[in-house]
């Protein structure tokens, strides 16, 4: 029998990249959208987003800007239910 070792860095990496998959659509955004609120490539943030790659702080940062920014703009467009 031959058991698969996962380490602990790389479940994490995959559970915030799905995190960051979620709140991204979430947000109405698309990977380009996000690529081009960062700067990065739509190839990284699929990378991110598939667990490929390390998140740092400064990464995580840029994110939460890029898609909080996103969230909002998508919020203000909707029309208010009364």
């Amino acid at each position: 029998m031959h058991l698969h070792y996962v380490n602990k860095l790389e479940i994490d990496r995959k559970a915030t990249g799905r995190s960051l998959y979620e709140s991204r659509n979430d947000a109405g955004l698309t990977q380009q959208d996000v690529a081009d609120r960062t700067g990065w490539s739509k190839q990284y943030v699929s990378m991110l987003e598939n667990g490929l790659c390390a998140f740092t702080d400064d990464t995580i940062k840029k994110l939460e800007r890029a898609i909080k920014d996103g969230y909002w703009k998508r919020i203000a467009k909707e029309p208010e239910w009364t």
